[in-house]
């Protein structure tokens, strides 16, 4: 009896795992119930998980039965590891009936499931709000509640927030973030960064851009050539112009075409001009504008073509580039990527290869001349392409065509005798040969050498499995698998498993003959690939085994369709009208949560990466087959290695609501009925992208293809406004008309100016009254039966009111103590105010909210509202503080200033406190605290200003080394639990401030004696010879 244990070398924790067991029997006996137990073990021994199954004999000579073994997180002990260095566990299969043991050292992932990152849109204007979606599964990719950590990084790697989010605040699999970014962020790339899994080890990252634009009204795309051969004669290039809502753009284009040379700059050859005609200008010039000998020169180089596309009616233009094509001696490059490396002796072999063009893109209906020759044991050459290994050489060359994907695959017949198989490929496309000239033959050609598998213990022994040439497979279909043995056997049991996505889903037994099928039926598991691994025991026990990897159309098991109809709920026709309703149709399975958002094409645009999209969601699943390449190997051990794991004018209507985008929700379908959400679209002219992912428990995630809606009027007027203006700037805003309907429209403007005066005070003082206040005690009113007092307060606003501005303010007390406490928060609640301005005025305004919020905390005197808006502003300042900070860690009032000494301390100081309320990166206070030493510090430790701030009051009049080396020094003690680097050095500072008292009268009397005192005290130095109240 043989028992055969299939173990993955790869475990995650918190996964159910499988352990496929089989038992293979000599003769029939007894029916019997075999237990087999499978432990999961760390490296002390200790258990992490067991399970223990029973495979029942009886009439089959074959049984098998599969363990799932949930690694259990709780049981995994948190290690002490570099980055990057492995941990294994061990799996043992243990079987007392029949006397077998064995231990299995694999490896193991903490990484907790799956972590995708979405956000409303991939580029944000200033002051505008980021919304973000955590979505958290697990190796199924279906919802999981775990715990995860957010982060938002500034384009410089700062921290400006931080968020512990707890496993039941992801409700469905999806947690919801929103950021506001400060009126002034630092421009350029920010990241969304999100930490998960058994000790936060693992992480996922989305980016987005940060900066100041307008969008695009319409797209510019550049069509050029695949390919630019020597026999290349003319350059045939085309531009595309159309609007964001699908119609074409009637101006002209400006083409430049130039060449990369070797060093990467970009030479500029010529310039070219032509008209647009139903959106399309055609370039068509003579190759030899890039220069006489530019063959030579430039072979390997890419051509360079940049264009500008002019609206007509205003001016307006675009931009785009392209720099795909390639100068090269062949289109066409060949892969063989999908080809086994391994072939068997006397058995057939398949060979799969692709042809694409240079640029990457597939090369359909090409001429491929095949010559694929196998050497002997005594080195005589045969061809392979027929079964007779005819030599003749006119034999052993066959011609095949790509076919729509760009394949070429065909069948070689291995001799038992063949020790090295050579492939050669050559395409044979006529339009690439000049006659008479063989070095102008541009034709791609392709040589490689295959090696034998070896067979244990130098035996003769073989299996090669192979699928059918299917165009697709889908989830449902039923295809035969083909299996080949070396020799004709009778008693031999051939074990087929799958695998997809790490897990063993199908397990079968077959005895069969020397050529017999097994058949496969493909499940949703198995999207969108898969593994085939068959195996039989062959002569001394040893196992004879191959393996053939499959792809499966990537297609949802959960079937997620969002469809766009109008209020009837009819299809729209060729477009919507704008500020009209709309229904999303939904579909899916019951239980389903599908999450939505709709985004303006024209930001995408602008930039289009990092979305979430069905590609990214597929390469997920993918990425848990731990295989390599197509599927089988030199021996059988490394085969088993490869597993583990609307008309608006007529009535005079205006579009308004003009959003970059919107429907950021979360709809829960319950039935087999479509789910209508009802919106208003917006007032923009565009195409609107609808994307849409649902999760379901017992499903994996379904991210759809985007769905688009064209939104336009046949009259329509659009506005060509600036992203900003100044103040007594002179600006033009263009109107145009664009009408697509079938009459003439006459457009008339109307003129209107608007005046109005205000009179301001210089002072800043404002000598009306701005507010009444009254206070009310009589006209009372004591209803006792509900006991309730009801005032009634005149109100009337002053006859001065500017509309818009009336507000109201009740304030109650219901304790004598009321007004003395409420006099305290309204007090210092004036300090809580909104962080702006410059670098200095933001550090003005933040500090008093820290301060403020740190007392209310210590003193419990303050309320939910006003803690909650002290916070907020911390936050805000937090991240406004940041844009004016420099790469080597100082800041200033303004980035064109150098780092000032003491703004940089101060930012420090207050950061460290602020870290004690809210989430603070520890790499600004500590960068800032290292500047200074590195930077401001002379050799008698002293600390100076190199750049004096401009608002003088921040720091109370105080100047000269010795106030600039205490207040440093303060910021320095506060930060000490915060940064390493705090006490490097500091001895020097604390010498100087010892120095003899005289130094220090005036620095006595200022603010920060008491602080100066605690500094020199917590330095272990002695109490100064004077005292704190002199």
């Amino acid at each position: 009896d043989i028992l055969i244990a299939t173990v993955p070398n790869l475990v995650r924790a918190g996964d159910t795992e499988t352990v496929l067991v089989t038992i293979q029997k000599d003769n029939i006996g007894v029916a019997r119930s075999v237990p087999v137990t499978v432990s999961f073990k760390n490296a002390d021994d200790s258990l992490i998980a067991e399970e223990t199954i029973n495979i029942q004999e009886g009439v089959d000579r074959v049984n098998s039965e599969t363990a799932h073994v949930y690694v259990n997180p709780e049981n995994i002990p948190e290690l002490e590891a570099e980055e990057g260095d492995a941990r294994y566990i061990t799996v043992t299969v243990a079987c007392d009936l029949l006397g077998f043991s064995q231990d299995k050292r694999v490896l193991l992932s903490l990484e907790g499931g799956y972590v995708f990152i979405q956000t409303d849109k991939p580029i944000y204007t200033p002051s505008k709000t980021v919304k973000t979606r955590i979505i958290s599964l697990n190796q199924r990719l279906s919802p999981l509640q775990q715990q995860i950590q957010l982060n938002i990084r500034t384009p410089q790697d700062i921290v400006v927030e931080r968020k512990d989010i707890a496993p039941e605040a992801v409700r469905h699999g999806v947690f919801t973030h929103i950021f506001r970014l400060p009126e002034e962020p630092m421009v350029g790339n920010w990241s969304i960064v999100v930490y998960y899994g058994r000790e936060m080890k693992s992480n996922r990252t989305v980016q987005f851009e940060v900066k100041e634009y307008v969008l695009p009204t319409f797209s510019v795309e550049i069509h050029p050539p695949n390919y630019i051969l020597q026999t290349t004669r003319f350059l045939d290039i085309l531009v595309n112009g159309r609007y964001v809502y699908n119609k074409p753009v009637d101006g002209h284009s400006v083409l430049k075409i130039g060449l990369i040379d070797p060093d990467g700059e970009i030479e500029i050859k010529e310039t070219d001009v032509q008209q647009l005609l139903e959106g399309v200008a055609h370039h068509n010039r003579d190759i030899n504008i890039l220069g006489d000998n530019w063959f030579d020169e430039y072979i390997g180089c890419s051509l360079y073509l940049e264009t500008t596309v002019y609206e007509e009616a205003t001016g307006h233009f675009e931009n785009a580039s392209d720099a795909s094509v390639k100068i090269v001696n062949s289109p066409y490059i060949f892969s063989r990527e999908r080809t086994v490396q391994y072939f068997k002796k006397g058995l057939p072999f398949q060979v799969k290869t692709e042809l694409k063009y240079t640029n990457g893109l597939p090369a359909p209906r090409v001429p491929v001349r095949v010559v694929a020759t196998g050497k002997l044991s005594d080195n005589t050459l045969v061809s392979l392409r027929d079964e007779h290994h005819n030599i003749n050489d006119e034999e052993r060359e066959i011609t095949d065509n790509t076919d729509r994907q760009g394949e070429v695959n065909f069948n070689l017949y291995v001799p038992i005798g063949c020790e090295e198989i050579t492939v050669n490929l050559v395409t044979f496309d006529q339009d690439l040969i000049v006659p008479g000239a063989e070095e102008m033959n541009s034709n791609a050609e392709l040589t490689f050498v295959l090696r034998p598998y070896e067979s244990p213990e130098n035996g003769n022994e073989y299996l090669v499995i192979r699928t059918p040439d299917l165009d697709v497979i889908r989830y449902g279909d039923t295809f035969n698998l083909d299996l080949f043995l070396e020799r004709q056997r009778i008693d031999i049991f051939i074990h087929v498993y799958v695998i997809a996505r790490g897990k063993i889903i199908h397990d079968g037994s077959k005895q069969v003959g020397n050529i017999d099928g097994y058949q496969i039926t493909v499940t949703p598991e198995m999207i969108p690939s898969a593994r085939i691994v068959a195996y039989f025991i062959g002569e001394n026990n040893h196992i004879i085994a191959d393996s053939v990897r499959i792809e499966v159309r990537r297609e949802c098991h959960n079937q997620l369709t969002v469809g766009l109809v109008d209020i009837d709920r009819r299809s729209f026709g060729e477009a919507a009208e704008p500020n009209n309703p709309v229904h999303f149709r939904i579909t899916a399975e019951p239980g389903t949560d599908v999450s939505l958002i709709a985004v303006d094409k024209a930001v995408l645009l602008l930039r289009d990466f990092h979305r979430l999209t069905s590609k990214k969601m597929f390469s997920t699943m993918d990425a848990q087959d731990t295989g390599c390449g197509p599927g089988g190997g030199m021996t059988s051990e490394h085969i088993f290695k490869l597993f583990a794991d609307i008309d608006p004018f007529d009535d005079g209507s205006v579009r308004f609501d003009f959003p970059e985008s919107w429907a950021f929700d979360l709809v829960h379908v319950d039935s087999n009925a479509p789910v209508y959400q009802r919106y208003t679209l917006p007032g923009s002219i565009t195409t609107w992208s609808i994307q849409a992912f649902g999760l379901h428990e017992n499903f994996p995630m379904c991210v759809i293809e985007p769905t688009e809606l064209v939104v336009r009027s046949d009259l329509f007027i659009q506005l060509l406004l600036p992203y900003s203006v100044k103040r007594n700037e002179h600006v033009e805003i263009q109107a145009v008309v664009f009408n697509y309907g079938r009459e003439d429209v006459k457009a008339e403007g109307i003129e209107r100016t608007f005046h109005h005066s205000v009179q301001l005070n210089p002072q800043g003082v404002d000598l009306n009254r701005r507010r009444r206040d009254i206070r009310e005690t009589e006209n009372c009113v004591w209803d006792a039966e509900n006991a309730a007092q009801l005032s009634c307060l005149d109100i009337a606003l002053p006859p001065t009111v500017v509309p818009g501005t009336e507000s109201c303010h009740i304030s109650i007390t219901g304790s004598p103590l009321g007004p003395a406490m409420t006099a305290v928060v309204t007090g210092l609640g004036h300090w809580i105010r909104q962080p702006t301005g410059c670098g200095e005025q933001t550090m003005i305004r933040l500090a008093p909210n820290v301060y403020v919020l740190k007392y209310f905390l210590a003193t419990n005197s303050g309320n939910e509202q006003i803690e909650a808006t002290a916070l907020s502003n911390i936050n805000s300042g937090l991240v406004r503080e940041t844009t004016y900070r420099h790469a080597d860690g100082s800041f200033s009032a303004f980035l064109s200033r150098a780092g000032s000494t003491w703004l940089t301390a101060f930012v420090a100081k207050v950061f460290c406190q602020a870290s004690e309320l809210t989430a603070v990166d520890a790499m600004v206070p500590c960068s800032a605290i290292g500047w200074i030493v590195n930077n401001r510090q002379r050799a008698n430790g002293a600390f100076y200003e190199g750049l004096a701030v401009i608002h003088k009051e921040m720091t109370g009049g105080i100047e000269g080394d010795t106030a600039m080396t205490a207040f440093t020094l303060i910021a320095m003690a506060e930060c000490r639990s915060t940064c390493d680097q705090v006490d490097q050095r500091k001895g020097w500072s604390v010498d100087l401030l010892v120095a003899p008292c005289e130094e220090f009268e005036i620095l006595a009397r200022r603010s920060f004696r008491r602080m100066l005192t605690s500094v020199q005290t917590d330095a272990g130095e002695p109490q100064p010879a004077y005292s704190t109240s002199r």
